[in-house]
């Protein structure tokens, strides 16, 4: 309306020069006849013109009046047209609000397209280096048995066959579509729902594996405690690891500690579970993306507020919100391996996935914390890839977290033996909240990671892998991004050929990042 009535007035202004005048304040002039001068019809033009013919400034006085009318003439008008102007935007924008927002949507919908074809292309890649990795490992018995699609394998690398031949599963049980097609049809349905995809908080995804000996999962071994107050870990007879190595696993236990991180979200408090390692008394080394920031709505992003950890064998949620004398506080170091590290409201990427703690109020808590024989404690690490042969065992130190809900085990709906991915065998076999031992072997590594088939499930994101001489190998980050995707209702589900993978220690971007916080690292 007020638009409406802006466009009158100045339609009428120019028109109309009365009401020109009476807007701009032009002085009202009536004609009136000269008494002194009868063929003058008009009086005040008359008197005008006299007053200028006696006075030498008559002319440049009307002159300035005349310009300074002028000027707050055209100031007047270019306010009225302006503000004409902002309302016809205004107008256009209250129209089309609802096009505009759609065309910002589409455009935030475009880059997430982009960027899940980026991790698509890197996934299909890597899968490729994991094949070729495999192959290379598998020896000439087994390659044999390759060929041979309708045979029966027998041989002793049973369940690197079995992974090897999962790469192609995928392929046999998908559609006839090709992947652009697929991923069309996803972008439509998702455009049709007004479906935006988010994650809460940006962590990593696990992977749990089938062991072909037994067609069940492939188990975590838990530690127990002697009477003494030392820790025990019994293995199966089936699996093959010499006494020593049990018993480096077994002091290295002691180590492993339990994180939680606290997330405030105004009146709501999330936690975030992971694992560490305790070294050199006073530091924690474990995954950077335990501390991403969570995600809200509009792209807010909410820093963490608290670190608490435990090295109890057994730790439940429930523990962290007792004033439990073993729950104790740190806070960060450094997070992240480029440049000074990544700050609060960054997410970190999984080249420089690794963070260091320092524990709080250390002086005070050290007696509870660590016993005389376990102080100045610095481990052997792996100097060189070369080191690390494919198909040597691995071991995993951490804590997994218990499944809850539908969406945990559906994760799993496209991995080979889905039927026994069920909440109650993963709970019974990675046994959650207790500081467990996961065993698998080394698939492939290069300078910065180390793939290998450790089963884990949530939880044990920053857990430390060791080989079976107790060299710490490297940092469990879990499964990578590009082995995550959307299916066509936008749920995220982990890809067939998935393994787990680890920071490597040997890097030389993180000796030199750790070397300058923890001295015994050089």
């Amino acid at each position: 309306m007020s638009t409406v009535l802006i466009a009158i007035i100045l339609l009428t202004a120019q028109f109309v020069p009365a009401v020109d005048a009476f807007l701009f304040g032009q002085p009202k002039l009536e004609c009136k006849p000269c008494v002194c001068h009868p063929e003058c019809h008009c009086e005040t033009k008359c008197v005008q013109q006299q007053i200028m013919n006696e006075c030498n400034l008559g002319t440049d006085l009307h002159n300035a009046l005349a310009s300074h009318h002028t000027q707050a003439h055209q100031t007047t008008r270019f306010i009225l047209i302006f503000s004409l102007i902002v309302n016809v935007i205004l107008t256009i924008i209250l129209l089309f609000r609802k096009t505009v927002r759609n065309c910002y949507r589409a455009h935030r919908l475009q880059k997430q397209q982009k960027k899940a074809a980026k991790e698509q292309a890197a996934a299909l890649q890597q899968t490729n280096r994991y094949a070729i990795a495999l192959k290379q490992m598998l020896p000439p018995r087994t390659e044999q048995c390759l060929s041979d699609s309708t045979g029966t394998h027998t041989t002793s690398d049973q369940p690197l066959f079995q992974l090897l031949s999962n790469l192609n599963i995928n392929n046999s049980n998908t559609s006839n579509k090709s992947s652009s097609e697929e991923e069309h049809e996803v972008q439509q349905r998702l455009i049709k729902n007004n479906r935006i995809i988010r994650s809460k908080h940006k962590t990593s995804n696990e992977r749990t594996f089938i062991d072909y000996r037994t067609n069940q999962l492939k188990e975590n071994v838990p530690f127990t405690y002697s009477s003494n107050g030392q820790p025990q870990l019994i293995i199966n007879s089936d699996v093959n690891i010499d006494l020593t190595t049990i018993k480096q696993l077994e002091y290295l236990s002691t180590f492993v500690v339990k994180i939680r991180v606290e997330f405030q979200q105004a009146e709501i408090t999330s936690y975030v579970s992971g694992s560490g390692l305790i070294i050199n008394d006073r530091y924690i080394i474990t995954a950077a993306h335990l501390f991403n920031p969570l995600i809200e709505e509009e792209d807010v992003l909410v820093p963490y507020k608290r670190i608490e950890f435990t090295s109890l064998s057994y730790a439940s949620d429930q523990l962290f919100n007792t004033n439990n004398t073993n729950v104790f506080e740190a806070e960060i170091i450094i997070r992240g391996i480029n440049g000074i590290g990544l700050q609060p409201h960054e997410i970190c990427s999984n080249d420089d996935d690794v963070a260091i703690l320092s524990i709080c109020r250390y002086e005070q808590i050290k007696d509870v914390l660590m016993s005389e024989n376990k102080k100045d404690f610095c481990p052997t690490r792996l100097s060189d890839k070369v080191e690390l042969e494919p198909n040597s065992s691995l071991f995993l130190l951490a804590y997994c977290s218990t499944i809850r809900t539908k969406n945990d085990v559906e994760f799993y709906e496209e991995c080979p033996g889905y039927s026994l991915y069920t909440r109650e065998h993963l709970n019974s076999a990675m046994h959650p909240n207790h500081r467990t031992v996961s065993i698998g072997k080394c698939i492939a590594n290069d300078d910065i990671h180390i793939v290998y088939d450790c089963p884990s499930l949530r939880g044990a994101s920053g857990g430390c892998i060791f080989d079976a001489n107790g060299r710490l190998v490297g940092v469990h980050t879990g499964v990578c991004d590009g082995d995550v995707h959307y299916d066509v209702n936008g749920e995220r589900r982990l890809r067939p050929y998935a393994l787990n993978q680890a920071l490597a220690i040997y890097s030389d971007r993180i000796i030199h990042c750790l070397a300058t916080v923890i001295p015994t690292w050089k």
